[in-house]
């Protein structure tokens, strides 16, 4: 039997423990409400060899690995860096490198630790624009979260709980409106997380 894939980015150039861990808990109820075989990937991890590639030829190793995962899966779980009122052009740069083909219509579910109420605008609209330059499907909400309510150690609060269960409830119907898995496929009960 073969599963729906669910990859969960931890988009943090610095390696936001946080933003990890939120990531992380968002994909795995994701994975669990759509029977999905889950993998979480750290961006922190290929950071180096993003920044110095121009062509997707320059990749190494590990940093091809990781955009290949993205490509083949059914859905993305991508926690968006958001510094100084925009997305780092870095983190943009990897899904620039990615195949156009492989993203188009794929479903994204986004988180972020929530941003001050005075960038909130300039949040969700560096946030459609990115998800519409790479060509995905945005699944709302966004899951925004404040620093309280994830440990850096991955416990979280009781309120992050209650903020899942919607997003991670959505993208399951939006898997099951796609009907059959249109992407590549892994065996039912292959969980990978991929740690720093």
């Amino acid at each position: 039997m073969t599963v729906l894939s669910i990859v969960g980015i931890a988009g943090s150039i610095c390696g936001d423990a946080r933003l990890f861990h939120a990531v992380e808990r968002l994909a795995r109820a994701s994975g669990e409400e759509a029977d999905a075989a889950v993998e979480i990937v750290d961006y922190c991890s290929v950071n180096g060899g993003v920044r110095s590639a121009r062509f997707r030829t320059e990749l190494d190793d590990s940093t091809h690995q990781f955009l290949s995962a993205i490509e083949s899966a059914d859905a993305l779980v991508i926690g968006i860096p958001f510094e100084r009122g925009s997305i780092p052009g870095v983190f943009k740069h990897l899904f620039d490198l990615a195949d156009p083909d492989a993203l188009a219509g794929k479903p994204v579910l986004t988180v972020a630790r929530s941003p001050a109420d005075a960038q909130l605008s300039a949040f969700h609209r560096h946030v459609s624009l990115f998800l519409e330059s790479i060509g995905a499907k945005t699944v709302e909400p966004t899951l925004l979260f404040d620093k309280d309510e994830v440990g850096r150690d991955g416990t979280a609060d009781i309120r992050l709980a209650d903020k899942i269960s919607s997003p991670a409830r959505h993208l399951r119907q939006v898997l099951l409106e796609r009907g059959t898995p249109l992407w590549h496929r892994r065996p039912a009960g292959n969980v990978v997380a991929l740690r720093r």
